[in-house]
């Protein structure tokens, strides 16, 4: 019976100890001490038994606590991991959108630069056309009025040609001549050339008049109106010829002009015009 594992060791302790008792009370040496002896066995195996129990169950806190510690460094593993995934997956997730904006905004300052690029182009192509035709008016109004001069200049020679021949004439050849002359005075008088002129002029010189009053405020009429014509590079004959003043008068005009706008000697008062 004592050899039987699965039995409380507390049983056969108690039945040792109820042996015992009664060798003692019965007076029975032999008896009493082979119930000491199996007493002392039972002590000794419930001592053993309780060892073991607590051996067992000191082993088992200790698998258990291994147990927990094993599973807690798992979980621990587990969420480090989880962690390090999140944060690397975030981290991507940043890259690729700091790449998308930065994508996005080359994209974005290539269209701009493309948009101003070809605006400052269509800008640059239209001044350049604006100023070629500019040109080629500025030309036709300059050829006109020397034309104008060299007509004016050859009508009068003729005139007064006509008129220191005109003595010892026929009657009818007095008339004729008259006629000739009459007409010569009318190639003369240009008004109306004059103000197609003047207004061709003032046309191809619209932009320069804002630029001119901004830098020479104090300019009179007359003298805006000289320089328009000598930007478009009228000399003082085709000046004189417009205005229906001398050459003198014209040089004197254009020497106080220059005066006015504080140009020194060496500067070409036409020459400052044009690049005003």
């Amino acid at each position: 019976m004592r050899s039987q594992k699965n039995i409380d060791p507390r049983v056969p302790l108690s039945l040792a100890e109820t042996e015992y008792a009664v060798a003692v009370a019965e007076n029975k040496p032999l008896f009493e001490s082979e119930a000491a002896a199996t007493l002392l066995l039972a002590i000794d195996s419930a001592h053993n038994a309780e060892m073991d129990r607590r051996r067992n169950l000191s082993v088992g806190l200790i698998n258990l606590s291994m147990a927990q510690a094993e599973r807690e460094s798992r979980a621990a593993l587990a969420f480090q991991k989880e962690r390090t995934a999140y944060a690397a997956q975030r981290a991507k997730s940043r890259s690729q959108l700091l790449m998308l904006s930065i994508f996005l905004g080359l994209v974005a300052s290539a269209g701009i630069y493309y948009y101003w690029r070809g605006r400052a182009l269509k800008t640059r192509l239209e001044k350049e056309r604006v100023e070629r035709e500019l040109a080629h008016r500025t030309e036709d109004v300059r050829d006109m009025a020397q034309e104008l001069a060299h007509k004016q200049e050859l009508a009068s020679e003729i005139l007064e040609a006509t008129e220191a021949n005109q003595v010892n004439l026929t009657e009818g050849e007095s008339e004729a001549m008259s006629a000739i002359k009459e007409r010569l005075r009318a190639q003369i008088r240009v008004d109306e050339q004059r103000a197609w002129l003047r207004q061709e002029i003032e046309s191809v010189n619209t932009a320069f008049f804002e630029r001119l009053k901004e830098s020479h405020g104090n300019l009179v009429k007359t003298e805006v109106e000289l320089c328009s014509l000598l930007r478009v590079g009228l000399g003082n004959r085709e000046v004189a010829d417009l205005r229906n003043i001398s050459p003198s008068s014209a040089r004197i005009a254009r020497y106080r002009l220059k005066k006015k706008l504080g140009l020194n000697k060496e500067t070409d008062v036409a020459e400052y015009l044009k690049q005003l």
